[in-house]
């Protein structure tokens, strides 16, 4: 697995992002205000999917190029 490792700036940079997607949301949708869900938790929740489906879609794709290198060589061995 790869650390990211990124400096303190744009780690709060990415929080207030985070913390304003979800006020956003919070105010757009009136089930969350009925139900108190505070506003950092819509915006971590939606950074954590969004990451989520980056993660998987890279982990994928890695997996199918692993695969295609494999036959790849496989086939160049055999023949050549």
């Amino acid at each position: 697995m790869t650390n990211i490792s990124i400096d303190s700036f744009l780690s709060y940079t990415v929080g207030i992002i985070v913390f304003f997607i979800g006020v956003t949301l919070t105010k757009r949708f009136k089930t969350l205000q009925e139900y108190n869900i505070p506003e950092p938790v819509i915006g971590g929740l939606l950074a954590a999917l969004i990451m989520f489906f980056i993660y998987s879609a890279a982990l994928k794709l890695a997996l199918i190029c692993q695969h295609v290198i494999a036959y790849w060589c496989i086939f160049h061995c055999y023949w050549f």
